[in-house]
């Protein structure tokens, strides 16, 4: 499991391994079998827009967009494409944000795109972020994958390109940061591989 979000009171999970993005229904049950499963590749982070429209980023080139009402089996409304691994997808004020950790930028694309035009410039340039989350004054935080000290770095509100990290975690965990999520109490969750 690389990511795990909740939408409409169902568990959403990227399944690294199986190359697959599953549903499970509330109430979950241990050993429960997916109620719908969608192929993308390596899947990472997770993201549902206003619209219930599922984005899926991956460890490659690609990034995905799935249309509401999500379907077993279906194929992505949109795919874009940019170069590097495109493992993190948020949304922000109706913008698509990608983080690309092997170029180390991340990208916002304003509105959420529909169709692959080209790679916008990096909003920043930000160690080796694999995903990020805005919390609710807007700030971004990133979890940086590989780099020394094994970090969460924050952007404030706005964020701009040039920026520096207004705030740095530094985990005590041995293994590099790979998921990063905010709960709705404003507590950030952060997860580590191994």
């Amino acid at each position: 499991v690389t990511y795990a979000v909740i939408y409409s009171g169902n568990l959403w999970v990227s399944d690294y391994g199986a190359g697959k993005v599953n549903e499970y229904a509330a109430p979950f049950t241990v050993n429960e079998a997916p109620t719908l499963s969608l192929s993308v590749g390596i899947p990472a982070q997770l993201a549902f827009d206003s619209g219930g429209n599922l984005w899926v980023g991956t460890f490659g080139s690609n990034f995905y967009k799935f249309d509401s009402p999500i379907t077993n089996g279906m194929s992505p409304s949109v795919t874009l494409s940019a170069s590097g691994e495109n493992t993190g997808v948020t949304l922000n004020g109706g913008n698509l944000w990608v983080f690309n950790w092997s170029a180390g930028s991340v990208y916002e694309f304003s509105p959420e795109p529909t169709a692959f035009v080209a790679t916008p410039a990096p909003v920043l340039s930000a160690g080796s972020p694999i995903e990020g989350v805005f919390d609710s004054s807007n700030n971004l935080w990133i979890a940086n994958y590989g780099v020394s000290g094994n970090e969460v770095t924050e952007y404030a509100s706005p964020v701009h390109l040039g920026e520096s990290p207004s705030n740095t975690l530094s985990l005590t965990s041995p293994n590099d940061a790979t998921t990063i999520a905010m709960d709705r109490a404003g507590n950030l969750w952060v997860g580590a591989e191994g």
